[in-house]
Parts: C-alpha cells; sequence; structure tokens
C-alpha cells in the first residue's frame, strides 16, 4: 500500500504518479526520499519503519534508553574488576604465604 505525503492511499495506477510540482515534491538525488530544502519539518509522529523520520521525544527516549543500558554495562564491568582484583590479592597472598 503505498501513501502520498498528505496520507491518502494511492491506488496501484497512482503509485507512481509524483502529482503537482512544489514544495514537498521534488525528490532527493537517489529519488528514494523528499527534499525539503533546508525547510523545517514539523508535527513528525513516531517512527512505524526503520526509515522514518523519528520526532525529539522519540530521540530523547532512545538516547535515555542507551544511556541507562551503558550505566549497567559499566556499573558490572567495574564490580567484576573489583572482584578481579579482590581474587588476585587472594591468591597474591597465598603464593606469598606459601614461599
Amino acid at each position: 500500500m503505498s501513501v502520498d505525503v498528505f496520507g491518502r492511499v494511492l491506488s496501484d495506477k497512482q503509485e507512481h504518479s509524483r502529482g503537482v510540482p512544489g514544495i514537498g515534491y521534488k525528490l532527493t538525488e537517489d529519488g528514494l526520499d523528499f527534499d525539503i530544502e533546508d525547510r523545517r519539518l514539523c508535527n513528525v509522529r513516531a517512527p512505524a519503519d526503520a526509515r522514518d523520520a523519528i520526532n525529539f521525544e522519540t530521540l530523547y527516549f532512545n538516547i535515555n534508553s542507551i544511556s541507562e543500558a551503558k550505566e549497567k554495562v559499566q556499573n558490572k564491568f567495574e564490580a567484576r574488576i573489583v572482584e578481579l582484583e579482590r581474587r588476585i590479592s587472594l591468591l597474591e597472598a597465598a603464593a606469598a604465604a606459601a614461599d
């Protein structure tokens, strides 16, 4: 199912029609996206596909999620490093006592 820039469903005959030329109808060089010529894009909904534009709310949520995940991983690694250092100290103490 294809949809034009105004959200109207296009039939198979209309699928390849670009419509009336004007702002928003100019395509990029690869022909895959609309070229809005450095104009502001407003009222963007949450993305449905990987190639969709995202709004600030979605970007902010994703950045926070990544930051929280990074913090959890970092805390796990730091705890493991502390545990490894403790074990090394125990091994060094056992080796020194054996000498």
